[in-house]
């Protein structure tokens, strides 16, 4: 995986934030490749602890972490961003308060963290997996390469989930202040899959992720798009409850993983999702590994920049990337491109 050192007979604690399921999804990759050689435990809470408990059950603890959430309405308003520093603050104190306490019991040889700011420890190796290094925002970018210093220079190593030659996540993975950053390759739940036999491309799918309302209300818009798609349809809803029924030509699904989730989006001739990173890096690398192509419509978070950089980013560089923003018009913009992408 291109790892920086080598892991073998080693007791690892590795943190994974509570930020929807790409966080878990992405890591799950990383941990099979670890879990042969050392002893490991992961920490983790919310939907993230739930995907993880499943797949590690003996391994799996709760972390008392309070994850950055929208607002009621489901945006990321000026008030959350006036306040997201002074929570990040926060909370990497009470992460850094938390695993000098487990430290003390668990004896860590070294710590992996994804994304759960303070999880180091000053007396051991810590590393931080993140491809986030500063905001792409006018009026922000020059005072967000200091913070993001300030948050990370304490880590051993920063791992970065991209290539190098290809840099799925742009300019935002570079920090001219953080000398100890380290391509690591991409992160994926596919990481071990073989290349699957018998794919049809011709359904037009959409798998959501992230958090409420912003879901829900991309499910809605999803779903209304898809009565007017004339192929076959299927939705991944990223959320186990209140499972939907299916219509005359939409199939819909709970939550998918693994392998199942891999025939999903290889099925598709084109994906609707959110501009996540993990999904994004999923997708990349099932066209490598299957030597397709798909066509992939992103909308982005309505103010989340980060996912707001990566669609625009995307879109100018890969001819078959597109991106439809999320606002009152999406619905309609939607329809058109999916009627324009199957001519």
């Amino acid at each position: 995986m291109g790892l920086p050192i080598e892991f073998v007979n080693k007791k690892i604690g590795i943190s994974v934030l509570n930020w929807g399921l790409g966080h878990a999804t992405r890591i799950s990759g990383l941990i099979d490749t670890l879990l042969p050689h050392n002893r490991i435990e992961i920490y983790s809470n919310g939907i993230a602890f739930d995907y993880l408990f499943a797949k590690y059950p003996h391994l799996v603890f709760k972390l008392d972490q309070k994850p950055y959430s929208y607002n009621q309405k489901g945006k990321i308003d000026f008030f959350n961003l006036l306040t997201l520093p002074f929570r990040v603050i926060k909370n990497k104190f009470k992460a850094s308060q938390q695993i000098i306490q487990i430290q003390k019991i668990k004896q860590f040889d070294l710590l992996i963290s994804d994304n759960c700011y303070g999880w180091y420890h000053s007396d051991i190796p810590s590393y931080m997996i993140t491809h986030q290094l500063r905001f792409k925002k006018n009026g922000f970018e020059t005072l967000s390469l200091l913070a993001f210093y300030l948050l990370l220079s304490k880590y051993t190593q920063i791992w970065i989930p991209d290539e190098a030659d290809i840099r799925l996540s742009g300019e935002i993975s570079t920090n001219p202040f953080l000398k100890q950053c380290q391509y690591i390759g991409f992160l994926t739940q596919f990481r071990h899959l073989e290349p699957l036999k018998q794919i049809n491309q011709d359904k037009i799918t959409s798998v959501l992720s992230g958090l409420e309302t912003q879901r829900q209300t991309l499910e809605h818009i999803v779903l209304e798009s898809m009565c007017s798609f004339k192929e076959k349809c299927l939705l991944v809803r990223g959320k186990s409850e209140e499972l939907l029924s299916n219509t005359a030509h939409i199939q819909i699904f709970s939550i998918c993983y693994g392998e199942n989730l891999a025939r999903i989006y290889l099925q598709s001739k084109i994906i609707i999702m959110r501009s996540g990173y993990s999904s994004i890096v999923d997708v990349f690398w099932l066209q490598q590994l299957q030597g397709i192509q798909i066509k992939i419509i992103l909308i982005p978070t309505p103010n989340q920049w980060e996912q707001m950089y990566l669609a625009r980013n995307l879109s100018d560089r890969f001819e078959n990337v597109y991106c439809v923003n999320h606002n009152k018009n999406t619905v309609k913009e939607l329809i058109q491109l999916v009627q324009q992408l199957s001519s």
